[in-house]
């Protein structure tokens, strides 16, 4: 264990993620059993989400990407019945 660095709520596990972002900052929490084992842990400071001009453009792009993509796939199972 140890000082693990920023961690991001979208890579934690549900349960982990929970335990977390419920408690304010400094307290201990846990113990949390995983398949690791158990854990205990500390939150030293919560960052906010930024949402900057270029990450709103990159989920812009994202989400077209995926649209455009069922959207091809409907075509063409579509035309295939």
């Amino acid at each position: 264990g140890g000082f693990e660095g920023k961690l991001y709520r979208w890579n934690l596990k549900p349960d982990i993620a929970t335990a977390i972002f419920s408690k304010p900052v400094g307290e201990v929490i846990g113990p949390i059993k995983t398949a690791l084992g158990y854990h205990l842990l500390r939150v030293e400071e919560f960052i906010p989400a930024e949402l900057t001009p270029e990450r709103y453009q990159e989920i812009l792009d994202r989400m077209f990407q995926d649209w455009l993509a069922s959207e091809i796939n409907y075509r063409i199972h579509s035309q295939t019945l």
